[in-house]
């Protein structure tokens, strides 16, 4: 009876389904196979926001514009069009409640380093986050403002960066004729889409909760294998996650 209600409390039936699902869908080679210059043009889309970030952080003629929100905006439609151009159909979600499933197991597991971090290491050796995904200044604390700037930037994340890192990174990286199984090409294909994922965020979140971003990356690269690439259940997660720590971000800044 412990050892029941011990595997039920960690979620083994859950982590049981995770991996059969990844087990099953990495079994045959992913289609359409796309050329190394495509992947290689997906990898040069999939850097811009990191160095749109960078470009934000300095002062000079371009002040007045949002570059990071311009540029993950842009890097998305050229993600859309790369799709559309190699004919890498969008899955569709049929059963929610299924990839939800699955989303959620592997979200969890990759929060897991997150945790540790924030369990672990004082408040004051990391960065907690004082600006948007996008490198807008957080809103006045007044609440009205606090609810539409939360809702918005998530939603505005969990779109453009599903689409980026797991629909266009890991969507091609998992495409390209190299190595001799499908396994070795998706655990490739995750862990640059997660590394390009964590270090996007890099000049807002600080050193040590980008290394806990990077597991975050690692759980929705995962789930986006598992569900079949689909992008919904992923695109709630990480709606959810941005509007948690958006809210603690807020919170501490008032």
């Amino acid at each position: 009876m412990l050892q029941r209600a011990l595997l039920h409390f960690i979620g083994y039936r859950q982590i049981t389904q995770l991996f059969c699902a990844l087990r099953e869908n990495t079994r045959e080679s992913a289609r359409p196979t796309v050329p190394w210059k495509a992947a290689l043009v997906a990898l040069l889309i999939g850097t811009l926001p990191a160095f749109a970030a960078l470009l934000s952080q300095n002062e000079g003629a371009l002040d007045d514009i949002d570059v990071q929100t311009v540029t993950v905006g842009l890097a998305t439609l050229l993600a859309v069009a790369l799709r559309v151009r190699y004919q890498i159909r969008y899955v569709v979600t049929s059963r929610l409640s299924r990839g939800l499933s699955l989303t959620h197991t592997s979200f969890a597991l990759g929060c897991l380093p997150f945790i540790v971090i924030l369990f672990l290491v004082p408040t004051e050796s990391y960065t907690v986050v004082q600006e948007s995904s996008a490198g807008s200044p957080l809103p006045a604390p007044t609440f009205g403002e606090a609810v539409r700037f939360v809702f918005l930037v998530s939603c505005w994340a969990a779109l453009t960066e599903e689409w980026i890192y797991r629909a266009l990174i890991i969507g091609f990286l998992r495409r390209i004729p190299a190595f001799t199984s499908q396994r070795s090409r998706d655990t490739t294909a995750v862990t640059v889409s997660a590394l390009l994922f964590s270090l996007a965020h890099f000049h807002t979140w600080g050193l040590l909760l980008t290394i806990g971003l990077f597991g975050v990356g690692l759980g929705f690269g995962t789930a986006y294998i598992a569900t079949k690439e689909r992008l919904v259940p992923l695109m709630i997660y990480h709606f959810l996650f941005d509007v948690l720590s958006l809210s603690v971000a807020l919170l501490r800044s008032t």
